[in-house]
């Protein structure tokens, strides 16, 4: 791997959960960093650090963003399932026509990689038109190399959590419930399985891909081990030493998956694992605390 100083990466939807912590991960490496959003996440104080304000639907900003970088990633787009089922044309605008208008000022400009954030819902039939979205993402990005031979990376990424950034994961949505009414409420079955992954291991993994050798794959980015959501719930309690309600709407329809989201395979890829990774059991005492903290 070159030099990091003289590697410049454009990261779009850099003020979000999974962008703000990857910007964060780029920094200590001293990455030169393009940031690109509808706003700056105001916790964001980095050194090699460029914010450029912009929506991917204008094309003359997001040029600008775009032009001179080796590597773009992009992270923008809706990623709420229950949203996208009331938002169906704003989840295709953003992810589909947005990621198109990328790929096209990545052509242009000759960028060595594109590195686009999907999603393990890709895998089956749950994920209503968030899914459906990624797919054909997926797909556009895969016809792009054809026709053009951009390189790409296409990222998976399981169930995310950690973070002073993280305000609507589903574990942190737990931990914040239990802390403020003693109870847990989760739009599922309580035998739902998820294979979390930290944060901060997610965005190693991610900066990982774009070595060569993980040219045009396509890679799930997903924790080392199964859990029960329910499981989590139990260990929630366990940690704040306080008794929890637990209650599970089990309603059809609700886009998520119950054990796997693996029914219908588009392509399976590969796994990126990193060597020191978070411990899933540590890593949420530390959010119960950090959580606490802030609720007071």
């Amino acid at each position: 791997m070159a030099n990091s100083k003289k590697i410049k990466l454009t990261i779009i939807g850099s003020s979000g959960f999974l962008g703000s912590n990857f910007i964060e991960v780029l920094d200590e490496k001293k990455y030169n960093i393009i940031a690109f959003d509808l706003q700056e996440n105001t916790l964001n104080k980095f050194k090699n650090y460029k914010f450029i304000k912009g929506d991917i639907m204008n094309l003359k900003v997001l040029e600008r963003a775009i032009r001179g970088s080796d590597y773009v990633f992009n992270f923008a787009g809706q990623a709420d399932i229950s949203e996208d089922i009331d938002q169906v044309e704003n989840t295709f605008k953003s992810n589909l026509i947005g990621n198109n208008n990328i790929l096209k000022i990545c052509v242009k400009h000759k960028i060595k990689k594109y590195i686009y954030a999907s999603s393990m819902y890709v895998f089956g039939k749950y994920g209503s038109f968030y899914k459906i979205s990624k797919i054909a993402s997926e797909e556009l990005i895969r016809e792009f190399y054809n026709l053009y031979k951009l390189k790409y990376n296409i990222l998976r990424f399981g169930s995310l959590f950690g973070s002073p950034y993280d305000k609507k994961s589903a574990i942190h949505n737990m931990i914040k419930e239990a802390i403020d009414s003693k109870e847990i409420t989760y739009n599922g079955h309580e035998d739902s399985l998820r294979q979390y992954i930290h944060i901060e291991d997610a965005c190693k993994a991610a900066l990982k891909s774009i070595d060569r050798k993980y040219d045009n794959k396509l890679i799930s980015i997903i924790g080392r081990e199964s859990f029960r959501v329910k499981d989590i719930m139990i260990l929630i309690g366990e940690m704040m030493n306080k008794k929890i309600k637990f209650n599970f709407k089990n309603k059809k329809n609700q886009g998520h998956y119950r054990i796997t989201p693996f029914s219908f395979e588009p392509k399976v890829g590969m796994t990126i694992n990193v060597d020191d990774y978070v411990d899933i059991q540590q890593a949420l005492y530390e959010e119960i605390k950090r959580i606490s903290n802030n609720s007071k």
